[in-house]
């Protein structure tokens, strides 16, 4: 089961690499933060980013959630596993794990990143057509906005619907 570990923003490659010296590798299969690519203009080019798509939280792939809470004790800047308040570690739910494996499914040979999208426009500036990533999520797509790249998505998380920002690129993009 995917559990979610709540850390300082920033930290989380820390936080990984932390467990992964520290803790039994046989407490967890995987642990991982989502990215997203993103589209930055810096000195007038583009340059393709990479960002936390939820900063602050990495996921943990465990069988032994108490097991693991413990050991996580014993690592420096571990803020907290995320339960339901009685001490009882909730998993994530069935749409949560299966938003971030069409994430995945996407990422080609880096399933924890999420890829832009192409979005066709005319030109006037419409939006004609989206693709990839952006297609499988259209009901979920709240705004685009083509001048800075990016689309504001609503998605499943941590038991709640919250917004996302996920690239998207242009066919005139690098």
């Amino acid at each position: 089961m995917w559990y979610v570990i709540q850390t300082i923003t920033g930290k989380e490659d820390e936080l990984i690499a932390m467990m992964r010296v520290i803790l039994d590798p046989a407490l967890y299969r995987d642990c991982f933060v989502m990215r997203a690519e993103w589209m930055k203009r810096l000195g007038g080019v583009w340059q393709v980013q990479i960002r936390p798509l939820f900063p602050g939280y990495v996921i943990v792939d465990t069988e032994r959630p108490e097991e693991l809470f413990l050991a996580l004790k014993g690592v420096p800047r571990f803020s907290r596993l995320l339960g339901n308040g009685r001490f009882v570690f909730t998993a994530l739910e069935a749409e949560e794990r299966a938003f971030l494996r069409i994430l995945a499914e996407y990422g080609g040979a880096c399933p924890h990143l999420a890829r832009r999208s192409l979005v066709e426009t005319s030109p006037d500036g419409a939006i004609l057509c989206v693709h990839d990533l952006l297609a499988r999520l259209r009901p979920q797509i709240e705004r685009i906005n083509l001048h800075k790249r990016y689309a504001i998505v609503r998605v499943p998380f941590l038991h709640e619907e919250r917004t996302a920002i996920l690239g998207i690129r242009l066919k005139k993009d690098p």
